[in-house]
């Protein structure tokens, strides 16, 4: 990103893998006043100031890790960077700024998210100048644990996983999940009484029955468990599912303490139909082979009593028409 006599503000922003054959890897200010809020500059490179690169600017970073880019990390000419409450390679001066490995989980490939020992984890000032943002870059929300992470990534104590246990189809391309849900307890304490409520989905989906619960079970540190009863909902598989856009509401209780938690999280959609599988097969042949009262049901599209090839070449003749 090149900034000149500009005043941008980044917020939540990762910086990874980009090169500059002279100056500025990720970020070069030229007479700019940039402010960064929880941003990750990694894997960059440049003859000089590999993660930013200031000249005659004064950027403010916060709650930022600028760690493992080659060479200077962050380079100053005629300018200074206000920094603070960040990790930053070199033991940079500032309130707040640590000099340790951040443990990203996979950096070799661009994953920066922190892993449950990285240093960054309630590293940074709930107030910094500017204000937080609601939400990482994942879109769950920030300050998990008490106290903000530094970096792009806001460490998640859960992670959450589908279990299908019935799948139906309802329309052509609409199914109807029921799924249980893994909760897995990566943090560094042991917790009770969780439950989980989807409280947003994609856009193709239909929440039907949002919660779970895990009854009263104590869930240790790095252990997992399934839920005892099920959410369920509806996926139109005409379009891809955005993971993003699928964000748990989870309430629980420290083991030892009795103290609540509430934390939002994201997790990959459920699996998809069984194309491949017989029993899907034998459904779509069912269909097609439907005989019965003409228009009797939506796939006889020329309403003969059959559904067949021709009811096919209707509906491809239309497609185009019907897309639009």
């Amino acid at each position: 990103m090149w900034n000149g006599q500009c005043s941008p503000t980044l917020i939540n922003c990762i910086f990874s893998a980009n090169s500059a054959h002279y100056d500025g890897g990720g970020v070069y200010n030229r007479e700019s006043q940039a402010r960064l809020t929880n941003c990750t500059l990694s894997r960059n490179t440049a003859g000089q100031g590999s993660g930013i690169y200031n000249e005659d600017s004064n950027p403010i970073l916060t709650n930022c890790i600028v760690w493992g880019n080659s060479g200077q990390e962050i380079m100053n000419e005629r300018s200074t960077a206000y920094i603070s409450f960040s990790d930053v390679y070199g033991d940079w001066p500032g309130n707040g700024n640590i000099y340790a490995d951040p443990l990203f989980i996979d950096p070799d490939n661009h994953d920066y998210h922190l892993s449950e020992d990285s240093p960054c984890i309630d590293a940074g000032p709930n107030t910094p100048q500017g204000g937080l943002p609601e939400t990482d870059i994942d879109g769950e929300q920030r300050v998990m644990l008490g106290r903000v992470d530094m970096g792009a990534d806001e460490f998640n104590p859960f992670a959450a996983e589908f279990v299908v246990v019935r799948r139906e189809r309802v329309e052509r391309t609409v199914f109807e999940y029921e799924c249980e849900v893994v909760l897995e307890n990566i943090s560094r304490f042991a917790v009770k009484n969780a439950s989980i409520e989807m409280a947003q989905a994609s856009e193709n989906m239909t929440i039907i029955n949002p919660e779970v619960s895990f009854s009263d079970a104590e869930i240790p540190a790095g252990a997992s468990a399934r839920s005892v009863d099920t959410c369920t909902f509806t996926v139109d598989r005409a379009e891809a599912i955005d993971p993003a856009g699928i964000i748990w509401r989870v309430t629980a209780e420290l083991a030892d303490t009795g103290a609540k938690m509430e934390h939002t999280l994201a997790s990959i959609p459920p699996v998809g139909p069984p194309e491949t599988r017989f029993e899907y097969l034998a459904g779509l042949a069912e269909q097609w082979l439907w005989v019965g009262t003409p228009g009797g049901i939506e796939e006889d599209t020329v309403p003969d009593g059959s559904v067949n090839l021709a009811d096919f070449a209707e509906f491809a003749a239309n497609w185009r028409g019907t897309e639009q």
